[in-house]
């Protein structure tokens, strides 16, 4: 049941991510395929709740040096391996960081995931309030976003 669970996650992770990876332009960078293997693999660790092994891969991404969005998630992503394991005082530097990369682009969606993120991290090293507005501005960017669909 546990692998049957972890090869519909996988499939539903790389079918995300072929779709979200999709260059948008002719200007966009070429695919890095260490990067999006790294990613997928981490991706599949995290929600199967290997988080060590899902921080392995996500370090091992940022090994591959991504920019913009990509460096972004895969710092927030790295962040949400290192708070499942309660290291929180780690993980909250690295959500920082992509909260200002994500701030820089286009915002959006990305930008609500890592406040989310945040959110659970303030909260859980004792930053209630900071946490409460983390939390608020998340929801008004997601329900920005579903309203205008």
């Amino acid at each position: 049941m546990n692998f049957l669970r972890t090869v519909l996650v996988f499939l539903a992770v790389v079918g995300a991510s072929a779709a979200i990876g999709a260059p948008s332009n002719d200007n966009a960078a070429p695919p890095n395929p260490l990067f999006e293997a790294a990613m997928s693999r981490g991706d599949v660790l995290l929600a199967a709740g290997d988080n060590t092994g899902a921080e392995q891969q996500y370090r091992a991404a940022l090994q591959q040096a991504p920019a913009g969005e990509a460096r972004a998630d895969v710092l927030h992503k790295l962040g949400i391996a290192l708070a499942h394991q309660a290291r929180f005082m780690a993980a909250e530097p690295l959500v920082s960081e992509a909260e200002k990369i994500a701030r820089a682009g286009r915002g959006g969606v990305l930008l609500a995931d890592v406040l989310r993120a945040q959110t659970v991290i303030v909260y859980r090293t004792g930053r209630i309030d900071d946490a409460r507005v983390a939390c608020r501005e998340a929801k008004r960017i997601l329900e920005a976003n579903a309203n205008a669909r």
